[in-house]
């Protein structure tokens, strides 16, 4: 068997560009997201039990609704070129526009919790 290693143990080779955490997400804005646009999901990192929480995009808090706003194509330019400028105040000059329509949309709702246990945990 080998023992754990503490993150501290290990060479600056060895950390690479993983992520290490000292404990699991305790609660959702710890948790580290992913998702491809459609799917979505929070990952709480846990070994011996993980939970992932996943969300879809149509389970939403609110009804169907249209988010194509027909100003956001001519305001595209004006946003790009604000943003090479990197001008906070110009950044914020245009709002509104090259948003999805509406500006806001309600919170998107749980689809599933699911947790993972290791076998070694599931034994106790």
């Amino acid at each position: 068997m080998v023992p754990a290693r503490n993150y501290r143990d290990f060479s600056p080779a060895e950390k690479g560009l993983g992520l290490w955490f000292n404990h699991p997400a305790w609660e959702w804005v710890q948790a580290l997201p992913i998702g491809n646009g459609q799917m979505g999901g929070m990952v709480y990192g846990g070994v011996d039990e993980e939970k992932i929480q996943l969300n879809e995009g149509t389970i939403w808090a609110g009804g169907p609704h249209d988010a194509v706003n027909p100003q956001a194509f001519e305001a595209i330019t004006q946003v790009r070129a604000l943003l090479r400028r990197a001008s906070e105040r110009c950044r914020q000059s245009l709002p509104g526009r090259g948003h999805g329509n509406p500006n806001t949309q309600p919170n998107y709702q749980t689809l599933v919790n699911s947790t993972a246990s290791s076998p070694s945990r599931r034994a106790k």
